[in-house]
């Protein structure tokens, strides 16, 4: 009876609003389109054929849930990625190409070198960053920002756990020379660092990690076994096989190990310390990401399961997701009063209001200080972003 009731009005009604948009007649306005261009180097992420594939599938994982959570925010999402190998200025050849695409907001680099050579030449669009770092590029660029905390207040987090867990080890700072942020932050942590302690002794030096077979580790290290090794790469795989090698140069000695390289492969969770396995120790310090008391977190991990069927395991997936809703919470929270024509603008506009209001806009709540073992990763100590400045 319904139907028949449908089909007999179906023609009168479109003969009295031929001339009247069909979205408006049943109240179905579409959704306005957000499109997300996906901007980054994964090569550099991932040198090794399996592991390039593993993150990439991680990575667009993220990116997928975003769409499928986008109505909740009132908006439909499109992605694209531009992915790019090579050196880190091959990242200039894909700009024509967002710019044809006509992105609304990119997402990436990871690379806080790229964020700041890309600063120069896009200047009308938000930037949103999951893993760069570097504190000038907010202070350079009022529309770049990164859902990770800038390293100078990762570094204070890390100088207080360093002073309290070792508070007779001296530290010595390798930082690789080609690396523009490893060597600012070792500046960093030296500083922090030294401002906790004053009778600590704290050595630094500048050095290539191109040929880490050929060093003579014994020279570079062995003045320098009983102290925190921290060890600032622009990969983590370079400081994963220095760490071994050198480890491997002094048999029967411990040594200790520190790095702030983001684990993309890690799910970056409370996993309790119950083990050390390893002939050495290896501590990572990197945002706690997958907490089960966020909402946020939950409503991913939900959709992932939907989606793919099985748990999320990367913590690049949420990193990936986290910052792409941060765009759509912030055109909620922040709408612009103008409702300018291009979808960039309002983005451009809410975003900046939501870095004003909040300086630590969709950040983790909680790092970690991760030890390595054989099988991954476990957490060693919680510590709050708010107790730290």
């Amino acid at each position: 009876m319904i139907r028949r009731l449908v089909f007999k009005l179906l023609p009168i009604l479109l003969l009295s609003v031929m001339s009247v948009n069909v979205f408006a007649l049943f109240d179905v306005t579409p959704k306005p389109l957000v499109q997300v261009a996906l901007l980054d180097r994964i090569y550099a992420e991932a040198p090794s054929l399996s592991k390039l594939a593993a993150y990439e599938r991680a990575y667009l994982a993220g990116a997928k849930v975003a769409k499928m959570d986008a109505p909740l925010y009132g908006y439909r999402l499109q992605y694209k990625p531009f992915l790019f190998g090579g050196g880190p200025i091959d990242i200039l050849d894909e700009l024509p190409k967002i710019k044809a695409w006509r992105a609304d907001v990119v997402l990436g680099p990871s690379s806080s070198d790229e964020c700041l050579l890309l600063g120069k030449y896009l200047t009308s669009i938000m930037v949103v960053s999951s893993y760069a770092s570097d504190v000038n590029i907010q202070q350079r660029y009022s529309n770049f920002f990164s859902t990770l905390l800038p390293d100078n207040r990762i570094m204070t987090m890390l100088a207080h756990f360093t002073h309290k867990r070792f508070p007779k080890k001296s530290v010595f700072v390798l930082m690789q020379t080609d690396c523009k942020q490893c060597v600012d932050v070792g500046k960093s942590f030296i500083k922090q660092y030294q401002a906790l302690s004053s009778s600590n002794y704290v050595t630094s030096k500048t050095m290539f990690f191109d040929h880490i077979d050929q060093l003579d580790i014994h020279s570079l290290i062995g003045p320098h076994i009983n102290d925190v090794i921290f060890v600032l790469t622009a990969l983590d795989l370079k400081y994963n096989y220095f760490a071994r090698h050198v480890a491997n140069a002094f048999p029967g000695k411990r040594l200790t190990f520190m790095s702030d390289q983001d684990n993309w492969g890690n799910e970056g969770g409370d996993t309790p310390l119950t083990k050390t396995d390893l002939p050495y120790d290896s501590y990572r310090i990197g945002p706690l990401l997958y907490d089960r008391h966020s909402a946020l977190f939950m409503q991913f991990y939900r959709q992932y399961l939907t989606l793919f069927g099985k748990p999320p395991t990367d913590a690049v997936s949420f990193e990936t997701y986290n910052s792409i809703v941060s765009t759509l919470v912030a055109l909620n929270k922040y709408p612009d009063p103008g409702k300018g024509d291009k979808m960039h603008d309002q983005i451009l506009y809410s975003y900046r209001h939501a870095m004003k209001n909040n300086p630590d806009w969709f950040r983790a709540k909680n790092y970690g200080i991760y030890l390595l073992t054989s099988t991954g990763e476990m957490l060693v100590k919680k510590m709050q972003i708010s107790h730290y400045h």
